[in-house]
C-alpha cells in the first residue's frame, strides 16, 4: 500500500511540473490578440477570423492537455481566463467600434468579465493560494461568444447565436452571488513560479525573433512587403543565436525549449503565411495553401519537441522558410505561383527527409 501511494505521489509531482508550457502557450495566446485586432480593424476580416480562431483553438487544446493534472499552477489559473477575455473583449469592442456588434452585447461582455475579475481579487484577499478552476458553464460561455464574434467577422450574423452567448455571460456573472463555490477555487501548496527565474539571458533573443515575426505580420498588412521579408530575416538570425548563446552559456532549460518553438510558430509560420495572402489574390487555392502551410508549420514542431534529436532534422526546419520566402520574394518570383511555393514547403516540413542540422 505504502509503495502505491509513493507513486501517486511521484505521478503529481511530475505532472505538477508542467506549468511553463502552458503559460507559454498562454504568452502566445495573448501575443495573437493584437495581430487579430490589428487585421480587423484594417478590414482584412479572413485572416482576423483565422487568428482569432487559432488562438480560442489553442486554448482548448491546452485546456485538453491539462484536464488530467491533479495539481495546476495558480499563475495558469489566472492567466488562462485572461487570455480569453483579453481576446473576445477586443475583438468585440473593435466591431462595437465598426457598428456590427450592439453597444448592449459589449457591456453585457465587459461587465461580465469586471465582476469576475473583482471577485476573483476578493477571494485571492481572503486566500492568497486559491487555485481556479473554470467550470462547464464557463466553457460554454466562452465558446458561443467566440462563436458569435466569429459569424459577425465573416458577415454571417446569427442573432440566437449572439444572444444565446449574452444569456449565458449573464448568467456567468450572477453565479457567484448565490454560489461563491462557483469560481471552483480550492487550496494547495504551490511553489512560487516567477517569470524573472524562469526567462534567461538566450530568451531575450528568442523575444527578437518574436517581434520580428509579428513586425512581418504588421507590416505585410500596411503592404511594406520589402520591410517585411527583412524583419524574418531578423527572426531568422535571432533563432540561430538563441540556441548557440544558451548551449554557450550552459542556460538551456525546457521554458526557453518552448519559447523557442511558438516564437517559430509565430514567425516562420504564422507571419509568412500573412505576407503571402496580403500579396496574392484571395482565391480557394490561396486560403487553402495557407492554411495547410501554418498546419504543416505546427506539426513540424510538434514532432520536434516530441523527438530524440540524432543529429539530423526530420522534414524541413520551420526556420527554413524565413530564408527561402524573402529568397523568393527578392528574386522576383510571380505571386501567381506563391500558392503553390506554400504548399510545397508545408508538405517539405511534415516529410520524413533527413537535413543535417548547419
Amino acid at each position: 500500500m505504502k509503495i502505491k501511494n509513493l507513486f501517486n505521489i511521484n505521478q503529481r509531482i511530475s505532472r505538477f511540473k508542467r506549468p511553463p508550457r502552458a503559460i507559454t502557450l498562454i504568452f502566445l495566446r495573448i501575443l495573437l490578440t493584437f495581430p487579430a485586432a490589428l487585421m480587423l480593424i484594417a478590414g482584412r476580416n479572413e485572416i482576423a477570423v483565422g487568428f482569432f480562431i487559432l488562438t480560442i483553438f489553442m486554448g482548448y487544446i491546452d485546456l485538453y492537455f491539462r484536464r488530467k493534472q491533479v495539481l495546476e499552477s495558480q499563475l495558469v489559473s489566472i492567466l488562462d481566463p485572461f487570455a480569453d477575455k483579453l481576446l473576445i473583449l477586443t475583438t468585440a469592442f473593435i466591431l462595437w467600434k465598426q457598428g456590427k456588434l450592439l453597444l448592449l452585447i459589449f457591456l453585457i461582455y465587459f461587465i461580465k468579465d469586471i465582476v469576475m475579475i473583482l471577485g476573483a481579487l476578493f477571494i485571492l484577499k481572503r486566500n492568497k493560494k486559491t487555485v481556479f478552476k473554470k467550470n462547464v458553464l464557463d466553457k460554454w460561455t466562452v465558446f458561443f461568444q467566440s462563436l458569435a464574434i466569429a459569424l459577425i467577422i465573416l458577415s454571417l450574423n446569427d442573432n440566437v447565436i449572439i444572444w444565446i452567448s449574452a444569456g449565458l455571460t449573464v448568467i456567468t456573472g450572477l453565479m457567484p452571488m448565490f454560489k461563491i463555490e462557483a469560481f471552483s477555487s480550492r487550496k494547495a501548496e504551490l511553489p512560487k513560479l516567477k517569470l524573472a527565474k524562469l526567462i534567461k539571458i538566450p530568451d531575450y533573443i528568442t523575444f527578437v525573433n518574436v517581434i520580428g515575426g509579428l513586425f512581418c505580420i504588421l507590416l505585410s498588412i500596411n503592404k511594406q512587403y520589402t520591410l517585411a521579408v527583412i524583419m524574418l530575416i531578423i527572426s531568422v538570425i535571432a533563432d540561430y543565436f538563441d540556441g548557440k548563446v544558451a548551449r554557450a552559456l550552459n542556460k538551456e532549460s525546457e521554458f526557453g525549449k518552448e519559447l523557442d518553438s511558438l516564437a517559430d510558430t509565430i514567425s516562420f509560420g504564422v507571419a509568412p503565411a500573412v505576407f503571402a495572402f496580403s500579396l496574392v489574390p484571395n482565391t480557394t487555392l490561396a486560403l487553402i495553401a495557407f492554411t495547410v502551410f501554418i498546419l504543416c508549420g505546427v506539426i513540424r514542431l510538434a514532432r520536434y519537441n516530441t523527438t530524440t534529436f540524432s543529429g539530423n532534422y526530420e522534414g524541413m526546419p520551420i526556420t527554413m522558410n524565413g530564408i527561402i520566402i524573402p529568397a523568393i520574394y527578392f528574386f522576383g518570383v510571380p505571386f501567381e505561383y506563391y500558392s503553390y511555393i506554400y504548399l510545397v514547403l508545408g508538405l517539405l516540413m511534415v516529410s520524413s527527409i533527413s537535413i543535417k542540422k548547419l
